[in-house]
């Protein structure tokens, strides 16, 4: 009787993963819509990790998760065996599912020999592209392989950060290339697959870095990609000259020539990879994955891994396992963003700080952002940044600074416009309130977005750093002062973020409401407006005839959105192409109105004229080269 258990594990396991990613691809679950499906990718970890080792940083889409599950997956081929590919990755089923497909068409298969000039050349490519996605992700800080990934492009539904025309291209050879050839994207194309083969000769992975390493300390300090081409090139040519494998992977298929039947053939036929099985009494090919199909087809239980007759049932709980394991650890431990020391921090007397609540640093940039803001704080001699949990740790001497002084330095007060107060509004009064976990400067906004959604007439927030921090509300003159309230509201566990394009989602808060001062302030609403407003200004010419200058203003009120605001250096780089207009700005006209204010020279353009150069299809922008570039209008008028 045969034993099929393992099989049916296998194909359970891969529909499920297939099942999962489509579900994901329709947005089906509310969690997608913020998840990276990249992040549960191992080979993303072996980049992150490759770049976290070059560059002491990370990018915005690389993770701990994708680090932890690469180093499992390392320990797995050295171990195991290639288990993430027999079991877990999703494109190596669909090889499977569409050569299943071609037999049932009755298409005649194309014949790759192994060993053959054609074979050989078609396996160098795994290898290339691997030394390309590497290269380029290391060198960019970005995980280049979303570009092309199969698996990444239908999981996001073609809505993530692709190349159009490379993930087609890579879709059309997974299709094509292995309907008709078998495996072929397994073995010929997939850079997972080459490193998957690199760790199975792990010792001559392990000699090219004592070698790399040993020339660092001669004081050698050869290029990080010349030890990367290396690798390549003997993971490549031990593939092509010793496809038996000597000692990894630890876990090996085993035949017993006493009980099977070498006419058979049958485990033979059931092996994706077409691995002479029964010619063979340990199976040390480099293109076995343990999928163990030719244990569960052998009638006379010929075959066993490792002596064993039921460890290969074992085999598909123990990659679940690991992969679940992967991602608690990665859950639980994080490498930083960015690891950056300055100045003398060696000889300099230095402690650390950790401060918690950091919404702003979530990616690579902002994380960099927040690097060069401390960079010019004195006393402050390094930095880490952990984006998963948005925390930082700050390196600095307390002989020159103080960790309030460094809280001070690094806040940034902020003015969130709730409302805009009606004609009718002459005065506003003011409540000071109290509050703690408010470290970003963002938290001032979701907050000022929930009272937006209340029906209170709440025109505005302004934070000011202390301990705790101080937050003042601007508020209708009529509107009752209601602590309660703004208690509940602050110390709410879950608000509503209103995203670009109308898109809400849940951000989880711990803000804490400490008291609210006995004095209420009062201010006119001109001052208030003021405060709120964040006004641009750009002149094209210093030399101005006052006699001919002229303005022309547009009232605009959504000028004062931030999606709106970015685009008025654009509008200023347009205009200022045009002869006799003098420059550009946004402000509060006599009305309390925000308008676009527009200089420019009644002696050469007229108002009827700016209004036409205002509502062109397209704008001519000088780029920051200096070259002129034709663009889409960045504000609509």
């Amino acid at each position: 009787m045969r034993n099929f258990n393992s099989v049916n594990f296998r194909i359970f396991i891969q529909l499920a993963i297939l099942f999962i990613i489509c579900l994901f691809a329709l947005d089906f679950f509310e969690l997608s819509k913020n998840s990276n499906m990249e992040a549960y990718c191992p080979f993303g970890g072996i980049q992150a990790l490759a770049s976290f080792f070059v560059n002491d940083s990370l990018a915005c889409d690389m993770t701990t998760v994708q680090i932890a599950l690469g180093i499992l997956l390392v320990f797995a081929v050295f171990s195991l065996g290639k288990l993430f590919c027999a079991y877990l990755c999703p494109l190596g089923y669909i090889n499977e599912l569409l050569t299943k497909l071609r037999k049932f068409l009755n298409f005649k298969e194309l014949v790759v020999r192994e060993d053959s000039v054609l074979d050989k050349i078609l396996r160098s490519v795994k290898y290339i592209l691997l030394f390309v996605v590497l290269y380029i992700s290391i060198s960019s800080s970005e995980l280049f392989c979303k570009q092309f990934d199969p698996y990444y492009a239908l999981a996001t539904g073609f809505k993530g950060e692709i190349s159009i025309w490379m993930s087609l291209t890579a879709i059309y050879l997974l299709l094509i290339g292995c309907f008709f050839i078998k495996m072929f994207w397994c073995k010929y194309i997939c850079p997972l697959g080459a490193i998957n083969n690199i760790f199975k000769y792990l010792l001559s992975a392990i000699a090219l870095f004592l070698i790399y390493y040993l020339s660092f300390l001669l004081g050698l300090k050869l290029p990080w990609y010349l030890l990367l081409a290396s690798i390549c090139i003997i993971g490549y040519l031990s593939e092509i000259f010793f496809k038996q494998v000597k000692v990894f992977p630890l876990l090996k298929i085993r035949r017993d020539k006493k009980k099977c039947m070498s006419n058979c053939e049958e485990c033979d036929k059931r092996c994706p990879y077409n691995i002479p099985v029964n010619k063979s009494d340990v199976i040390k090919h480099v293109d076995c994955t343990m999928c163990c199909d030719c244990i569960a087809e052998c009638k006379y239980s010929a075959l066993s891994v490792n002596g064993n007759k039921r460890l290969h049932l074992i085999l598909p709980i123990v990659v679940v396992l690991l992969f679940l394991i992967g991602i608690v650890i990665g859950s639980k431990w994080e490498v930083p963003m960015v690891n950056l020391k300055w100045g003398n921090y060696k000889t300099t007397k230095t402690e650390s700080i950790e401060i918690r609540g950091l919404r702003s640093v979530k990616c690579y940039a902002s994380s960099m952002n927040f690097a060069k803001k401390v960079q010019n704080i004195p006393g402050i001699y390094g930095v880490k940044a952990y984006i998963q949990h948005h925390r930082v740790e700050i390196l600095y001497n307390p002989l020159e600074i103080s960790v309030s002084d460094i809280e001070k330095s690094i806040y940034k007060p902020v003015k969130f416009k709730i409302s805009q107060p009606s004609k009718e509004v002459k005065s506003v009064k003011v409540v000071t309130i109290h509050t703690e976990n408010m470290t970003d400067p963002v938290d001032v906004n979701y907050l000022g977005m929930q009272f937006r959604q209340g029906k209170r007439k709440y025109y505005g927030l302004e934070s000011e750093y202390s301990k705790p921090l101080t937050l003042r509300i601007y508020m209708d003159m009529a509107e009752a002062v209601d602590i309660d309230y703004i208690k509940k509201v602050v110390e709410m566990k879950e608000m509503d973020i209103l995203m670009h394009g109308g898109k809400v989602k849940k951000e989880k808060v711990d803000f804490r409401f400490v008291n609210a001062d006995d004095k209420i302030d009062t201010v006119s609403k001109r001052e208030l407006l003021e405060l709120l407003f964040r006004p641009y200004k750009k002149m094209f010419k210093e030399n101005i005839d006052e006699k001919t200058l002229a303005i022309y203003d547009v009232v605009y009120p959504d000028i004062e959105k931030p999606m709106v605001a970015r685009g008025l250096p654009v509008l200023a780089s347009y205009l200022s192409l045009t002869d006799g207009l003098l420059g550009v700005e946004s402000t509060l006209n006599n009305d309390d109105e925000a308008v676009i204010r527009i200089y420019y020279s009644k002696m050469k353009v007229n108002e009827e004229k700016i209004l036409s150069i205002l509502t062109q299809k397209k704008w001519k922008i000088i780029s920051k080269d200096g070259v002129k570039n034709e663009t889409a209008p960045a504000i609509s008028f």
